[in-house]
């Protein structure tokens, strides 16, 4: 007994000697998942923690990388220099897109985390064209990333062939309850969605739309524009499971999509649906719910610069 003890012991004492050295071997679910879409940086050194203003030239580096689930394209990723002033830095522009589209981070087939784009956005030969006397700083250099971005979730609804539990048999899940919900890493997510049955043959589902991003949200394809109408506006796109006939509030159905705009109130917007269930349809099963949102997003970072006076 005792040998057997002490065989047992080396076994599992080796196999947990080998998961140090194991690859990861991924995570399950649909997403990677996370709060960010684009997160970006100022490269060291650009621009530098002070110049002069005797021709003193140096760039700004803004570094940007895709760690959501989004493809972004090129042209809706501006970068915005802000907190100078182009002629007083001797530059016609302070805005620039991307080189090439920012592709998103992903999972391969076995769960494994692929990383998104990672790339460089520069501002070249900037000088401070004036003097100081003495030194001047410019608290806020602000870089500014305005891009279109969105959030893919999945959530499962249920549907009994005895919606009101009559019959008082087993079912193999419940139609008045939390659905669990996976959202792909973006800044806007829907937290949370709940079922319910509203008669024999019809379901609703609500659900939560909300920021959990450190930024700002603006209209789909708005370029950030910052008046009040713009701000906080979500588009949402709901794909027709096919079991019946679905409706949302506030929503309009085309072809397989039910979709519109809705405002986010202090972060959170919630959301309800229904589904008229069809005869043909009637059994227990469980039925997947993919939704998009759409959405510019703002992300900020800032530095500090100082001028001084050359000799």
């Amino acid at each position: 007994m005792r040998a057997v003890a002490i065989a047992l012991l080396t076994i599992l004492l080796f196999l947990a000697g080998c998961g140090d050295g194991e690859v990861d071997q991924g995570s399950s679910g649909a997403f990677i998942g996370g709060t960010r879409g684009l997160n970006i940086e100022f490269t060291e050194g650009a621009p530098p923690e002070e110049i002069f203003d005797t021709n003193d030239k140096f760039d700004i580096n803004v570094m940007i990388e895709n760690v959501g689930e989004w493809h972004v394209v090129k042209e809706f990723a501006i970068i915005t220099i802000k907190g100078i002033n182009m002629d007083d830095f001797g530059i016609t522009s302070l805005s620039k897109t991307p080189d090439e589209d920012l592709e998103p981070a992903q999972k391969d087939p076995q769960g494994h985390e692929i990383k998104g784009t990672k790339t460089n956005v520069e501002f070249s030969d900037l000088e401070y064209v004036g003097d100081v006397a003495g030194e001047v700083v410019f608290d806020n250099l602000v870089a500014q990333a305005c891009f279109g971005y969105g959030t893919k979730v999945q959530s499962k609804i249920c549907v009994n062939e005895d919606l009101l539990g009559t019959a008082g048999e087993d079912r193999i899940c419940d139609p008045n309850a939390q659905r669990d919900v996976e959202n792909s890493g973006g800044p806007v997510h829907i937290t949370e969605m709940e079922e319910s049955v509203l008669g024999s043959n019809k379901i609703a589902f609500t659900f939560t739309v909300k920021h959990v991003g450190g930024g700002d949200i603006y209209q789909n394809m708005s370029g950030c524009i910052g008046e009040r109408e713009y701000k906080n506006k979500v588009w949402v796109e709901i794909h027709d499971p096919d079991i019946g006939a679905l409706s949302c509030s506030g929503l309009e159905k085309t072809g397989d999509l039910v979709s519109g705009e809705i405002t986010l109130y202090e972060d959170e917007k919630s959301q309800r649906c229904t589904i008229t269930l069809a005869e043909d349809d009637f059994g227990d099963f469980e039925k997947v719910i993919e939704m998009e949102l759409s959405y510019d997003y703002k992300e900020l970072v800032d530095t500090k610069l100082i001028v001084k006076h050359g000799s």
